[in-house]
């Protein structure tokens, strides 16, 4: 069926548009109430952590001394008046980069799932045997990714401005966000459009993000206190280029309006030359055989999840070797400024130590977030009807969910050790001290049942209760909440140890103590076995 056949090609340029919108607004309510209230939060406590940690000159001094490392560079892009530097510019080159890549992925995962994913699900060709215009689905769609962007922008513009920072500034900054995600979004719109597939749209899309933000990277290490002629070509730039709390300028941003204007047009014109379901881009065709591999239990498991832990791991990884090269740099400033030991929680001596425990609670983070992703995957799976496939070849739906389970544990583990060992190196470089190879190897084995609680909860949910198994997000959330923000906001002890990262040991900083770390085993092992008898005793996609 072509895009614009069927009873949409006869009706109005905007029948059923306005019907269309209401029910995007209403299916995404939960998520726009969510992403609202949630990056309110990290914005408002982030902020108000930045100006206690760097309120003072020395620290301040130390941070712009930090400016030019390329580590830096890389994360947080050019920070702006440097040579005179006030809390503004450091809360924006803290903060900035981190919500415009917040903002992106999420405006790429509502474009999609309003457009290709319909589309799978079949809820597109229901709506166009309606009247209903050709483009009012895409209407749809757009009205919720900007809905979803306004909803980040106006929290960001109130955390931003509830701690006292200037409120033109921090409309700009917000608006940057705004402008900045309805671009990515636009280009899911074209994404779309190519990929065979919802999962290649997204894949697309975020593939143009990371290369956006790789562009931006680069660009910037070229001219750290202004970013060079190639920042310019990335849309991550554009924003950051206004210097917020500066030199306040608005003109960058639109060409983040222009790029947004080109894309949409671009989607609009390949939508109506493809035909509804599938991608202008062909599938690639499979062997003529399939390998020896896929026989395997856990072949299935692996070749699907393949390309998302091949993104992670290098994303992972990357980020571990970046963090290394700083600690030299981090562990001076760290020196430097009383605050920003305070801080990170420093309670001993080697400020090196502290340094390395805080940032691989962020690598972390970030595995055990990897990890619950593939895990609920698994429902994505039973929707579209690929599990009940395999299954009616012979497979026991229990040891196809254990086989999954394993393979998301054993990936997630190599991941993590791969970026602790990534870590140790490079620190190892950066200060000559070599012994930090083998420590922080430790510390990233230490880390591995803490990284396996969310998963192992999610397969547990999926099991016995999947429409609750997003509830697997909280405690990522809250372990990086709490790394980032316990320390400042002063937590009570028993209130940060609902986050498994807490409960691990903080070795290299701290000495290692085995009951803990059994303790999050008994935990994983548990949930895990929740999970065949739970697989056992319900029906697929039904809970």
């Amino acid at each position: 069926m072509m895009a614009g056949a069927g009873a949409g090609a006869g009706a109005g340029a905007g029948a059923g548009a306005g019907a269309l919108v209401r029910l995007a607004l209403r299916r995404d309510r939960v998520r726009l109430l969510a992403w609202g209230m949630g990056l309110l939060a990290l914005v408002w406590f982030s902020v108000a952590a930045v100006i206690d940690v760097y309120g003072g000159a020395d620290a301040l001094a130390a941070r712009a001394a930090l400016a030019d490392s390329p580590g830096t560079v890389i994360i947080a892009g050019p920070l702006f008046g440097a040579e005179q530097l006030t809390i503004g510019p450091v809360v924006a080159n803290e903060l900035t980069t981190m919500l415009l890549v917040i903002v992106a992925v999420i405006s790429v995962l509502c474009m999609v799932r309003h457009t290709r994913a319909d589309e799978e699900a079949g809820r597109t060709e229901l709506i166009r045997a309606q009247v209903t215009a050709r483009r009012a689905p895409a209407v749809a769609a757009l009205a919720a990714v900007t809905t979803l962007d306004l909803v980040v922008a106006a929290a960001v513009v109130t955390g931003l401005a509830g701690n006292g920072l200037p409120f033109a500034d921090s409309f700009a900054l917000g608006l940057s966000c705004l402008l900045t995600g309805l671009c990515f979004g636009a280009v899911a719109a074209v994404t779309a459009q190519l990929a065979p597939s919802a999962r290649g749209a997204s894949a697309l899309a975020l593939g143009v993000v990371g290369i956006a933000f790789a562009v931006r990277a680069i660009g910037d290490m070229w001219e750290p206190s202004t970013g060079s002629w190639l920042s310019w070509l990335s849309p991550f730039a554009w924003a950051q280029q206004i210097r917020a709390y500066d030199d306040l300028r608005w003109w960058p941003l639109t060409l983040l309006l222009v790029a947004t204007a080109v894309a949409l047009m671009i989607a609009g014109l390949l939508s109506g030359r493809r035909d509804l379901g599938s991608g202008l881009l062909a599938s690639r065709p499979g062997a003529d055989t399939a390998d020896r591999s896929l026989l395997a239990r856990s072949g299935p498991a692996r070749r699907l999840l393949r390309p998302t832990a091949t993104s992670w791991a290098v994303g992972i990884i990357l980020t571990a070797a970046l963090t290394g090269s700083m600690a030299r740099s981090v562990m001076d400033m760290i020196a430097d400024s009383p605050d920003l030991a305070a801080w990170m929680g420093t309670s001993s001596g080697d400020l090196l130590a502290s340094f390395i425990t805080y940032m691989l609670g962020f690598l972390v983070v970030m595995c055990t977030t990897f990890a619950v992703q593939p895990t609920l995957v698994l429902r994505g799976e039973e929707r579209s009807g690929r599990t009940e496939l395999l299954l009616v070849s012979g497979v026991p739906r229990t040891r196809w969910v254990t086989v999954w389970m394993f393979v998301v544990a054993v990936e997630t583990t190599a991941v993590l050790l791969a970026a602790a060992l990534a870590l140790g190196v490079t620190t190892a470089v950066s200060t000559g001290q070599w012994h930090w190879v083998g420590e922080v190897l430790v510390a990233g084995l230490v880390n591995v049942p803490g990284a396996l609680v969310a998963p192992a909860l999610a397969a547990a949910l999926l099991a016995w209760a999947p429409s609750w198994a997003a509830l697997a997000w909280v405690p990522v959330g809250w372990s990086a909440f709490v790394l980032l923000l316990g320390p400042v906001l002063d937590l009570p002890l028993w209130v940060r140890d609902l986050s498994p990262l807490e409960l691990t040991p903080r070795v290299p900083e701290a000495d290692f103590t085995l009951p803990p770390v059994l303790a999050l085993v008994v935990v994983v092992a548990v949930l895990a076995l929740l999970v065949r008898p739970g697989m056992a005793r319900r029906d697929l996609v039904t809970a």
